[in-house]
């Protein structure tokens, strides 16, 4: 969170070559979407609380690029699905993420005005990395599911086991109301489509629980198949790749030159391109 916080800090020295930057914090909540979430509702039913801080600067008025790390929970669980084999599966996992995304933000309001509007709506386009470890609970103990191999990683004529950096483009929207030229309110929305199919360690086949047990020991067999399928059988689907997104209130504190600001009325004026 320190050495993300300097970055911030050095991505906005550059703010001295344009018109205005700000940093800001920001706090809300997360959920994934994947073999653990049927449904919308089953994803929105697991949220949990996130936070971070961003830095942007602005290029022209109508294009700003923005860096922000955020610390995002989520979590899944077979408990709440709807479709009988899910439920019977009986999987869940808890996983924290560490992400760094940079994104070019467009303020589309700007097309038609070269002053700012009080309120500020905009789009956002990017890439991020992250870091993630699936968790889940066998007893009392949190058990670090990556490490088990709970689909056969690692075995022989099994894949390694899978990495816990990954990378994600991401996408959304977000609406800014300023309060003065200093300060301004936000609610931002990020979703986020990863490399990986592991944010919930379940993508492909299930492995007997004779060989997990053999080879990988009491716990990973316990967990990886609490069915007792044969080996190939059916464990998630490996066609989709895992969703992560978040819903944030920022608070922003603005630098560099005051704004002028428009009325939120919409005039017929020229539509402006972007000056960098």
């Amino acid at each position: 969170m320190r050495i993300t916080a300097i970055s911030i800090l050095l991505f906005l020295n550059y703010s001295g070559l344009t018109q205005n930057a700000d940093i800001g914090l920001f706090i809300g909540g997360s959920n994934y979407s994947g073999d653990l979430t049927e449904s919308a509702a089953i994803s929105v039913r697991q949220t949990h609380t996130c936070f971070g801080i961003h830095g942007r600067i602005e290029l022209d008025p109508l294009i700003s690029m923005k860096m922000q790390y955020s610390f995002l929970a989520i979590s899944g669980d077979d408990k709440y699905s709807q479709r009988s084999g899910n439920s019977t599966r009986k999987l869940s996992f808890e996983s924290n993420i560490h992400e760094i995304n940079l994104s070019g933000q467009m303020q589309f309001m700007s097309l038609w005005s070269e002053n700012t509007r009080r309120l500020n709506p905009y789009l956002q386009l990017g890439i991020s990395i992250f870091k993630f470890n699936p968790t889940t609970q066998y007893g009392l103990e949190t058990i670090e599911l990556q490490a088990l191999g709970t689909e056969g990683q690692g075995l022989t004529n099994y894949p390694d086991k899978y990495s816990l950096i990954g990378i994600a483009f991401t996408m959304g929207f977000g609406l800014r109301y300023f309060l003065n030229s200093r300060y301004s309110l936000g609610v931002d929305a990020l979703v986020r489509e990863t490399n990986t199919d592991y944010l919930d360690d379940a993508s492909t086949n299930y492995v007997s629980y004779e060989t997990l047990l053999k080879n990988q020991g009491k716990i990973a067999a316990d967990l990886g198949n609490k069915i007792f399928a044969a080996t190939g059988t059916q464990r998630a689907n490996p066609g989709d790749k895992d969703w992560f997104q978040s819903l944030v209130l920022t608070l922003s504190y603005h630098f560099g030159n005051n704004y002028k600001f428009d009325s939120p009325s919409l005039k017929r004026k020229q539509i402006l391109c972007p000056r960098f």
